[in-house]
């Protein structure tokens, strides 16, 4: 989608939501503006009528019980009032009626004297109307019907408000749309902006390129986001140049072995070197260095693979450390380095391969041996703790030295397959690191881990940490 395309869609969004809340806003308010003000106009011409038929009693009364002189001041009062009603006699039949505006809308009847009366009020008319009796001495001798609301609309001035009050709710609706709409396009680009920025970068980033970088704007969830987009493109930039330096760490890891066979060979060829015992022996070491690399990338890849299959006992690990360090013991005599192991009380079995984990501490321990200098030390802790109450808690090992320690900008990177650091006098300039990653490999398909922290110049200490449950 195009920038474009999702500004308008954002945009189209907020103003149908808005149009449509303006709009329902509108009928609502015209539609309880009208109706409480034809209850105000039914109230008021309630009061009216009763004030005339009132008025029409006593017209009655000193009239001496004419009629006629009742329908001449009705025609007048209502005409006044601008009511529309009709007077109807105790019979039920229409005497007179009022038109829509001032004055009768038939001519007058005579109803006294004899002469019968005509028109019956139609039954919507009687039916929608109210009506207020004309009572003399405790007799009905008409009713006056009204319209409540003075007509089947507001007639006159009513209707002139009423159209007034639509006109202005709608003016306002419309001001409200078009402000909705202008309102709409700004925030619909405000939202598209970050948005489009984001895909363009990743659109970059499919494309091989690695050093995108996006601004952290916007609302919490967009700065979260690009945030998270920053954080995607850098690890993956940084992943490539691992990906470079395996390249170049393999390649490094077996020109050595292969130049010195090369060399040995070519020698021998030229009648150089004899091919004596001696020398077959160190084509032989040259051939075992490469057979070890090559295993040890076969154990990497297994460690890392999915397939590993787990022999799962009940291991303790206090049992399994002593073990290693016996074995190691001689090595460390022969360097000159105290190898020491602690291992606390108590410290529960835990489920898992006992192969795997002690291959995990036998590479911790080698790898103390090879960057400890003689007359250091190296220490081996094996304990339980909490992780919080209630927990099945986890089991430690660490593997304390005493040697160079490790730059904190390659202390992230120690576990990776092949790490080699290329600072002048820190601790992976020998090796190849894979014993590292095979360890970390290890712990994690055990569901554990292995964490290393370091102090350039006084150390290392690598643990690992598994869980008992």
């Amino acid at each position: 989608m195009s920038r474009g395309s999702l500004r308008l869609h954002l945009a189209l969004a907020f103003v149908t939501v808005a149009v449509l809340g303006i709009v329902v806003t509108a009928v609502a308010v015209g539609e309880g503006v009208s109706r409480h003000f034809e209850d105000y106009l039914g109230r008021n011409q309630r009061v009216r009528a009763e004030k005339v038929a009132i008025f029409l009693t006593q017209v009655y009364e000193q009239g001496g019980g004419s009629l006629t002189l009742v329908v001449r001041e009705a025609d007048r009062l209502v005409g006044m009032a601008g009511m529309q009603a009709w007077l109807v006699d105790p019979r039920g039949q229409v005497i007179w009626e009022s038109g829509p505006g001032h004055g009768p809308r038939r001519p007058w009847w005579r109803v006294d004297g004899g002469e019968a009366p005509r028109g019956s009020p139609p039954g919507d008319r009687v039916g929608k109307g109210q009506c207020v009796p004309l009572v003399v001495n405790g007799q009905e001798v008409a009713s006056l019907y009204f319209w409540p609301d003075g007509g089947p609309g507001p007639q006159g001035e009513e209707a002139t408000f009423m159209a007034g009050v639509r006109r202005a709710l709608w003016l306002g609706g419309g001001l409200a749309s078009l402000l909705a709409v202008l309102v709409g396009l700004g925030v619909a680009r405000g939202l598209s902006r970050p948005l489009t920025d984001i895909k363009q970068a990743a659109d970059r980033l499919c494309e091989g390129d690695l050093r995108q970088q996006v601004p952290e704007e916007g609302s919490d969830e967009v700065r979260a986001l690009a945030a998270a987009f920053n954080h995607l493109a850098r690890t993956l930039a940084r992943q490539e140049e691992l990906r470079r330096n395996l390249t170049a760490d393999v390649a490094h890891e077996l020109r050595t072995p292969l130049a010195v066979l090369r060399g040995h060979i070519e020698a021998i060829q030229d009648g150089i070197l004899d091919a004596s015992p001696a020398n077959l022996s160190a084509l032989h070491g040259e051939i075992m260095r490469l057979v070890r690399l090559v295993g040890d990338l076969e154990k990497l890849n297994e460690a890392e693979s999915d397939s590993l299959a787990l022999q799962m006992t009940d291991v303790d690990l206090g049992q399994v450390a002593a073990r290693v360090v016996t074995t190691f013991r001689p090595a460390f005599e022969q360097k000159g380095i105290a190898l020491a192991l602690h291992s606390g009380t108590g410290v529960p079995a835990l489920k898992g391969d006992e192969d795997k984990l002690s291959q995990v501490i036998w590479n911790l321990i080698s790898n103390a041996l090879k960057f400890t200098p003689p007359g250091g030390r190296v220490e081996v802790t094996v304990e339980s703790r909490a992780v919080r109450p209630g927990s099945a808690g986890e089991v430690r090992v660490s593997v304390s030295d005493t040697g160079g320690g490790i730059a904190p900008e390659d202390l992230p990177y120690v576990f990776e397959r092949l790490y080699r650091s290329r600072r002048e006098g820190t601790r992976g300039e020998e090796g190849a690191g894979i014993g590292l990653a095979i360890a970390q490999a290890l712990a994690r398909a055990h569901g554990g881990r292995v964490e290393a922290r370091s102090d350039l110049g006084k150390g290392s200490t690598f643990t690992l940490i598994l869980p008992l449950s």
